[in-house]
C-alpha cells in the first residue's frame, strides 16, 4: 500500500477511483478529467503496454496459453488480441471462465505495480506544482484513477478516497462498441457479462454518473463534479 499522501497547505491529494462498463462512456468522462487539468492514470493503457510487443507480461502470457494465441514469438513476441479475447471470453459463463481468471492472475499483480508508480509520480509533481504556485487555489488536489474492473480489484479499491462509476443503458452501450469497436451482439453480450453488474458497480460508488446523453449534458455534469472534489 501507499504511504500516506502528502498535504499542502493542509490539501491532501486524493486519487479518485473512475470506472464503468465497456461502452458507457467512461474514456470520455476520463478525457473530459484531463481538459480541466486533471491528471490522469489509465489502467487500460497500462494493461495494453504491458501486453505491447515484448510488454512485460507476455512471456507468462506465452507460458500459460502457448504459441497459438501469438502472431510471432521470434524474433520478439506479438500478441494476437482477436484470439486471446476468443480464448477468455468464448464461454456460456465468462465469469466463471477458468482461462479470464488465469488471465487476470497474470496481468493485476503487474498493473498493480504500475499504478502505485504513476500515482506516486503524479503525486509528487502536484507537489512541485503546488510548491511553485502555492497562490493558485485553483491547482487540482486530486488524481483520477481510470480503472474499467475496479470492482473486480479490491486492492485497487483501497487506494481511492472516493470512487465514480459510469453508467448507461443496456442497449446504449451495445451500440456504442458496435459503433467503435466493429463487434457483434453476441462477443459484446459475453464482455458486458463478464463484467461487474451496473448494480455492483454503484455499490462501491460514492458518485454514479448517468451518461444516457448529449455529450453538452455529460459535459455538464463533469464540470458540477469537479467543483464537488
Amino acid at each position: 500500500m501507499l504511504k500516506k499522501f502528502p498535504k499542502i497547505k493542509r490539501r491532501k491529494i486524493k486519487i479518485i477511483g473512475l470506472t464503468g462498463g465497456i461502452g458507457s462512456g467512461k474514456s470520455t468522462v476520463s478525457r473530459l478529467f484531463k481538459k480541466l487539468g486533471i491528471a490522469i492514470i489509465d489502467a487500460d493503457a497500462i494493461s495494453r503496454n504491458l501486453t505491447a510487443d515484448n510488454g512485460k507480461a507476455l512471456a507468462k502470457i506465452l507460458k500459460v496459453f502457448g504459441e497459438e494465441i501469438f502472431l510471432q514469438t521470434q524474433p520478439f513476441l506479438r500478441l494476437n488480441r482477436d484470439k486471446l479475447r476468443q480464448l477468455v471470453f468464448d464461454n456460456e459463463n465468462s465469469k466463471n471462465n477458468s482461462n479470464k481468471k488465469i488471465l487476470e492472475n497474470i496481468l493485476h499483480p503487474l498493473i498493480f505495480a504500475e499504478i502505485k508508480r504513476n500515482i506516486k509520480k503524479n503525486i509528487k509533481n502536484l507537489v512541485e506544482k503546488f510548491s511553485k504556485n502555492q497562490k493558485n487555489q485553483n491547482n487540482p488536489n486530486y488524481i483520477i484513477l481510470d480503472v474499467p474492473l475496479l470492482y473486480e480489484s479490491p486492492n485497487i479499491q483501497k487506494l481511492c478516497s472516493k470512487i465514480i462509476s459510469v453508467e448507461c443503458h443496456k442497449n446504449i452501450q451495445i451500440q456504442r462498441v458496435k459503433n467503435r469497436n466493429g463487434l457483434n451482439d453476441e462477443i459484446i453480450e459475453k464482455i458486458i457479462n463478464a463484467q461487474a453488474t451496473p448494480e455492483q458497480r454503484s455499490k462501491i460508488a460514492d458518485f454514479v454518473i448517468e451518461n444516457n446523453g448529449t455529450f453538452k449534458e455529460l459535459k455538464a455534469k463533469i464540470a458540477k463534479l469537479n467543483k464537488r472534489l
